[in-house]
């Protein structure tokens, strides 16, 4: 009796190992809801930057931008995502004999986001299309496009708090240089110049609507 009993356990237990080993990864990922974000959530960061123009000015001189960000981004079910910025920028010429300079640029900008349900990390693809006036500084009156770029980071459980960056430790820096082209009208056909920059991005967004 105590034989068979073992006998049949073994059998129970070599049927488990064969069902696991037979479920392919698509059908246990079928099972990790997706996870969405919506609402409305507080955006603060900061960004620093080498720059140097490509045109329109000076060519061969470098300059450091350190900025800071705040504003909102509204998060929509369908991946999608709409923000809303002002941001002040500092700049340090690297040559000596140049001034620093201040500027303020309000920012309005789209981008789609996608979420892994596993490891949370969250994926978000910048359009640079968006609106980038300059209010102060250098290039007042100017409009600012960009290349599109991409941030990573993660969610935290409740959904209430993203932190994300552009540079991940160890990546390649040469990754994440831009091209900012810089516009007389907003309507982007009188090209003023275009400036490269090499930055580095952080950002923590606070959920404050649901």
């Amino acid at each position: 009796m105590k034989g068979s009993i073992i006998k049949s356990l073994e059998l129970v237990a070599l049927v488990l190992v064969f069902a696991v080993l037979f479920v392919s990864p698509t059908e246990a990922q079928k099972k990790v809801k997706p996870i969405v974000l919506k609402g409305t959530y507080g955006v603060i960061g900061h960004t620093v930057c080498v720059c140097n123009w490509l045109s329109g000015g000076p060519l061969g001189i470098y300059w450091t931008k350190t900025s800071t960000i705040q504003g909102t981004v509204t998060f929509y079910p369908d991946e999608t995502a709409m923000g809303e910025f002002d941001q002040l920028s500092i700049i340090h010429p690297l040559d000596k004999m140049s001034p620093g300079s201040t500027s303020t640029t309000k920012i309005s900008l789209t981008y789609t986001y996608s979420i892994n349900p596993v490891t949370r990390e969250i994926t978000q693809v910048i359009n640079g299309s968006g609106q980038f006036t300059s209010t102060s500084g250098p290039l007042a009156g100017k409009y600012l496009t960009f290349e599109t770029y991409t941030q990573t980071g993660f969610v935290s459980l409740d959904k209430g708090t993203i932190i994300s960056s552009t540079i991940p430790i160890n990546s390649d820096p040469d990754q994440f240089t831009r091209i900012v082209s810089i516009w007389n009208d907003p309507d982007h056909t009188q090209l003023y110049g275009e400036q490269q920059e090499t930055c580095q991005r952080n950002r923590v967004s606070t959920q404050i609507i649901d």
